[in-house]
């Protein structure tokens, strides 16, 4: 059997042992403020993101004089065929008054990304109050309750500005983001 010496150096088990310990307490507090963290920046950059396309569909309320039926006519010059919100076709006045893009961005086929969901590309109007709103499928439920939190304040489904379903199987909803524009 080899006994140490006064010369040796190294690490005893207990030592590691303690080192190992302290970086599991520091994983354990950090790791979950760390997600906390990362989770509230997604919401805020969602409400930032539907902010912006509500008051894109303002800006072209304004010029147009109608609320468009579909995102892509925030950022493509309308033509014949299109539909407003309330499924009217735009008329030629219409259809020349518009003075976009209002939207920074392109709008792909399959909806545009707002962090917790796709934004759909219909804009329809709400069946109590007419207003615009903005659906966005395939978001968690928790992440609807979180954004309701941070615009509303108020954890209710069913009003105010952040409205949603009821979850499926998976715990997903579709989310609808009331504007204040009539359509």
């Amino acid at each position: 059997m080899h006994r140490s010496t006064a010369g040796e150096q190294g690490f005893t088990l207990a030592e590691l042992l303690v080192v190992l310990a302290v970086i599991v307490i520091l994983a354990a507090v950090i790791v979950p403020h760390a997600v906390r963290s990362a989770d509230k920046a997604r919401i805020e950059t969602a409400a930032t993101a539907l902010q912006n396309i509500s008051d894109a569909i303002k800006a072209f309320g304004d010029d147009v004089r109608e609320l468009p039926g579909d995102l892509r006519h925030l950022v493509e010059p309308l033509s014949g065929g299109q539909r407003d919100c309330n499924g009217q076709p735009y008329s030629g006045g219409e259809r020349n008054r518009w003075d976009g893009p209002y939207l920074d961005r392109l709008v792909p086929a399959t909806g545009l990304p707002v962090a917790i969901g796709t934004a759909l590309l219909p804009i329809v109007p709400d069946t109590s109050t007419n207003n615009a709103r903005i659906q966005v499928a395939n978001v968690l439920e928790e992440d609807a309750i979180a954004l309701n939190e941070l615009v509303d304040g108020d954890g209710d489904r069913s009003s105010g500005t952040v409205r949603w379903t009821l979850p499926d199987a998976r715990g997903m909803v579709t989310l609808y983001y009331q504007t204040p524009h009539r359509c």
